[in-house]
């Protein structure tokens, strides 16, 4: 939005933009409103599924124990397959980041929001039963706030 302020005597139009646009997001000086960008979202998504996709997929035991849990070979098998599907979705995160319209929201949609709105209720159920130690809770806030995350920035875009 632009304003222009005349004087009377000068006549002199000055327009400035009310908004500011950063790479990762916008800023809307005017209302206060910041508008994260569905590209930025993908790249921090990418970025925390590959911290832990790598580390289930190469230190299964270590990250359960971080979790305060232990576990079996076949746990640990598990384990690596959890972390081969976290980095795929590393991957998507990261490829969806370029993809316009009804491709990206089908990948916000149905794949990123709904791997994390699974892993949430898992992660709060391990939570809840005493499987995970109270860190698990880390797990739970991240999944929610990429839930809420995704769907509060796809429900603004549509604005």
């Amino acid at each position: 939005m632009c304003r222009k302020w005349h004087y009377k005597k000068t006549h002199v139009n000055v327009e400035y933009n009310a908004s500011a646009s950063f790479s990762v997001f916008q800023i809307d000086f005017q209302t206060g409103e910041i508008i994260v960008k569905m590209r930025t979202l993908f790249i921090i998504n990418a970025v925390v599924q590959l911290f832990f996709g790598a580390g289930f997929l190469f230190a299964p035991a270590i990250v359960l124990g971080i979790f305060g849990t232990q576990t079996d070979a076949t746990g640990i098998t598990l384990a690596h397959v959890a972390g081969g599907l976290i980095l795929s979705l590393c991957i998507i995160s990261w490829l969806g980041k370029d993809v316009e319209g009804a491709g990206q929201d089908a990948i916000a949609w149905g794949g990123v929001l709904s791997a994390h709105l699974i892993a949430g209720i898992l992660s709060l159920l391990a939570v809840l039963n005493g499987t995970f130690n109270s860190l698990g809770w880390s797990a739970v806030i991240m999944d929610a706030f990429f839930v809420g995350a995704f769907f509060w920035v796809r429900m603004n875009k549509a604005k």
